[in-house]
């Protein structure tokens, strides 16, 4: 008899839990009522609405999130393989436009929608655009990861101020990109293998990751910031041929621009660092362009040297330009001649820089072309009769 009653009671509470499992909450969406079961709560999202999967956060916003969860392991080195493991297809598809907020019932007013959850359109290959609201103030790793987008619109928003890692990496199709105005840092790998072909950095951008645009499109990109930091393999790998802005450009770690189509470099005033290989494998290189007044202000590793630096790139009839007053500690320095043989002064070639003192009233326009009301220091900057000033 004892058995048979603990059995009961066994049973009665499996049959109980399963009626809990099988609840229904409302949530209600405009003059919508939508039906979902508990159990969905428990699983990777907690509500649906209008095809878009949410996570309610402190009870008081909302996070975009995919139908399951993904567990994935981005790998954080520059030859890594493409994401080759088998997933269900996240169904997130079309052009899609998320919500800055979403009436949920049981709450007085919307909540507002303000995080994109990690790999939300993970494995989205029918995605095709995402605009995002300007409510949105985090995205998290691989959020768009591995998926079909084609664009995606960031330029509502001026809350967001990191690209988070591997945000697009492996977005084969992306090549139309809006950065939010207000980023600061770029992650690792978030772009990855992408086919953006052409980019402008906003002001404030200060560090660029590793890998950040490995393998990619890019074939020009503009710094606009009055410092930039960039990691290793940043822009490796790329038929990149056109930088503007170099002057931004503050630490370049090993590898940045490894194998891509450049022609020209130009090493700012504000460089203080790079590492072993940046240029290594520029077959198209012509010439480099130094504004830096002592030829010793890079050497901080005594174990290096400039042909470490430019290693398998091109040597042929590449010249070196330097400032007129360090034209000869340039030429004797053991450091750049274990790779340039052609150093020359700028003035020769029309590029010098007069240091500027009191510019008056004269217009100043930036590298692309932009007046300039506030010249920064170390920045270069083009006057209305085309002269050049350094600041």
């Amino acid at each position: 008899m004892k058995f048979k009653a603990l059995l009961l009671v066994a049973l009665s509470w499996v049959i109980s839990s399963s009626a809990v499992a099988q609840k229904t909450v409302r949530i209600a969406t405009g003059e919508t009522v939508l039906m979902c079961s508990a159990s969905n709560i428990a699983s990777a999202y907690d509500v649906k609405v209008d095809n878009f999967y949410y996570n309610i956060i402190d009870d008081s916003y909302l996070e975009v999130t995919a139908a399951e969860d993904y567990d994935i392991n981005f790998w954080p080195y520059f030859d890594a393989p493409a994401l080759n493991v088998q997933h269900k297809i996240n169904d997130y598809a079309g052009d899609l436009v998320i919500p800055e907020s979403v009436r949920i019932e049981g709450h007085d007013s919307p909540l507002p929608v303000r995080a994109i959850g990690r790999c939300a359109f993970y494995n989205a290959q029918n995605l095709k655009s995402v605009t995002l609201p300007a409510t949105i103030e985090q995205i998290s790793e691989g959020a768009f990861a591995n998926c079909g987008i084609s664009k995606l619109d960031m330029g509502a928003n001026d809350r967001i101020d990191k690209i988070p890692n591997w945000m697009c990496y492996e977005c084969a199709g992306l090549s139309d990109i809006v950065l939010p105005s207000h980023i600061q840092s770029i992650g690792d790998g978030a772009f990855m293998c992408t086919a953006i072909c052409e980019l402008s950095f906003p002001d404030g951008l200060i560090y660029i990751g590793e890998q950040a645009f490995f393998g990619s499109a890019l074939q020009k990109i503009s710094f606009n910031g009055p410092k930039t930091r960039v990691r290793a393999y940043a822009f490796a790998d790329n038929p990149l041929q056109e930088i503007t802005g170099w002057e931004c450009l503050t630490e370049l770690e090993h590898m940045v621009f490894r194998n891509t189509k450049l022609k020209e470099i130009v090493l700012g005033s504000q460089l203080s660092r790079i590492s072993f290989g940046t240029f290594n494998a520029l077959k198209n290189l012509k010439q480099v362009i130094c504004y830096i007044d002592d030829p010793y202000e890079l050497q901080n590793d005594t174990d290096l040297s400039c042909d470490d630096l430019f290693g398998e790139s091109t040597q042929d009839g590449v010249i070196l330009w330097v400032p007129d007053q360090s034209l000869e500690t340039y030429r004797n320095s053991t450091f750049w001649t274990s790779f340039f043989t052609d150093i020359r002064p700028l003035s020769q070639v029309g590029i010098s820089c007069v240091k500027a003192v009191n510019p008056g009233a004269a217009k100043l326009f930036d590298m692309n072309g932009r007046e300039v009301s506030d010249p920064r220091p170390g920045r270069i900057y083009i006057t209305s009769d085309g002269s050049k000033l350094r600041f």
